[in-house]
């Protein structure tokens, strides 16, 4: 009796099967006609409907219809086609599929009996096809649908660069709810098209004129890469400006040069070093933070200013002191450093790691913040003379480190067992990691690919939990790089 109990619901469940009798597919175009018809919010948003004439767009190149789009209040009782409804109609609301509950860019695939729902949260700011920051999960559940169901390919920007398999006959299989969100939660790609002024908080810097630029950024949205942050990328260098604001009244927050000077080596200031072990200075960084967060770009940016083989670091004895004996660099500390100068003239300070005093700079800004906001969180690079990971210090999950890999691919066995181990290092030490590389910076005149190598690559990254994707200086040289730029938007597909 008991072993007959434990097979009841199984029983009951195979009842329920028969009884409702087979599930048969639904007709979406068949005999060069159109079964479905799309059907959006009365309100719908610009995602929305951006969402909804993406999809029609598709599937009349699929089928040679003419799919349409209508308003929900536009269907009369007469209405016999299958619906499609994309975003936040009433008939999803009453499905219980309730968008404002959605995290940002995560969507909801049903394919009912009645209908094929397709929706996620919307942001009225939303301007597809540019990738800000506001969610358009309608959007990626479009593009995901898509992809699934009808093996489209977005394999490089435009026309041309677009596969959809052809159907004399569309049909839809109804079955089980099915929740997506993007593969990254924070994802770029830097396309430029030229030197492009930067945009407002909606439109990430660029040209939208310029064609270029707008179909790589709509190329990206068909991946679906959510880049829900107000800036142009994830957190860049961020102190830029300091000599500017703060050099004449507090030199002293800047570099000891080795000539005994503070400062920049030559007019290009945005270049300049900081004096990072200065506590004056992280109160004006943690200052500057609480001014100019904001919910979407919410963390403390401690990503040192960039430079190159003459921007020295910090020689004073805080900064030095901060540093571990002994512990060199164990690559070339930036690939794009350009260094005329003679032997003699390189200070041998140079060769000494940063990365445990940029670590030890990391966590006095947290603990700084964390003095304001007890969930503060900062960001740092691991990158030039700190890439390798720090030999004392240990980080938390509070310090966000985005990897700069210090080599250029196609890379050799033993770059790439480095550019791992480099990885692991600062994983090791308790911090969050995000992958920020420049790879595509290279090459771009002459063929030169190496898709099997950095696939590999970026999916080790992926899988061991990379927080975020930044991929700077994406030239978009497709006639010759296109295979490894495919590659990087299907892995964040």
């Amino acid at each position: 009796m008991s072993s007959l109990r434990k097979l009841l619901p199984e029983v009951l469940a195979l009842l329920l099967v028969c009884l409702s009798g087979p599930v048969h597919a639904i007709p979406l175009f068949a005999e060069g006609r159109e079964e479905a018809v799309v059907v959006v919010p009365d309100e719908a948003t610009k995602a929305t409907r951006y969402a909804a004439q993406e999809l029609i767009d598709h599937l009349n190149r699929a089928t040679g219809g003419a799919f349409e789009v209508i308003a929900e209040s536009e269907l009369t009782a007469e209405e016999s086609r299958y619906r499609i409804d994309v975003g936040a109609t009433r008939s999803a609301e009453q499905r219980g599929l309730r968008t404002a509950e959605m995290e940002a860019n995560h969507y909801v695939i049903l394919p009912a009996r009645e209908g094929l729902y397709l929706l996620g949260r919307d942001d009225p700011r939303a301007a597809p096809p540019v990738v800000n920051h506001h969610s358009m999960g309608s959007l990626f559940a479009v593009y995901d649908w898509l992809d699934r169901e009808l093996g489209v390919r977005w394999l490089w920007p435009g026309e041309s660069g677009r596969f959809i398999p052809k159907r004399a006959k569309l049909e839809i299989q109804p079955g089980d709810t099915r929740k997506g969100k993007p593969a990254v939660r924070l994802a770029r790609f830097r396309f430029y098209s030229g030197y492009t002024p930067e945009g407002s908080d909606d439109v990430p810097g660029g040209n939208l004129d310029d064609r270029s630029y707008r179909l790589g950024y709509q190329w990206q949205l068909r991946h679906r890469v959510a880049h829900p942050t107000q800036a142009g990328s994830f957190y860049g260098h961020a102190f830029g400006s300091y000599w500017e604001r703060f050099g004449k009244e507090h030199p002293e927050w800047f570099a000891l040069r080795p000539d005994g000077k503070r400062g920049p080596v030559d007019q290009r200031t945005s270049l300049v070093q900081l004096c990072v072990s200065n506590p004056e200075l992280h109160r004006q960084i943690i200052d500057d933070w609480l001014q100019n967060r904001t919910p979407e770009r919410p963390w403390i940016n401690g990503c040192e200013n960039d430079r190159r083989a003459i921007d020295p670091s910090c020689r004073c004895s805080d900064c030095k002191a901060w540093d571990v004996p002994g512990a060199l660099v164990s690559v070339q500390p930036n690939p794009w450093h350009i260094d005329s100068r003679p032997p003699e003239a390189v200070d041998a300070y140079e060769k000494v790691s940063m990365s445990d005093r940029y670590a030890r700079f990391l966590l006095a800004l947290l603990a700084e913040g964390k003095k304001h906001d007890p969930d503060a969180k900062v960001v740092g690079y691991a990158y030039s003379s700190y890439s390798d990971a720090p030999v004392k210090v240990k980080l938390n999950p509070d310090v966000i480190i985005a990897y700069v890999p210090p080599y250029i691919y196609p890379l050799d066995k033993g770059q790439e067992e480095a550019s791992v181990r480099i990885w692991q290092g600062w994983k090791a030490t308790g911090a969050t990691m995000a992958y920020r590389p420049n790879d595509f910076l290279v090459g771009y005149p002459v063929p030169y690919l190496y898709p099997t190598q950095f696939g590999h690559d970026l999916s080790r990254y992926l899988k061991d939990g990379a927080l975020t994707t930044d991929f700077d200086s994406c030239i978009g040289a497709w006639g010759t790089q296109g295979p490894n730029l495919y590659l990087l938007g299907r892995l964040h597909a």
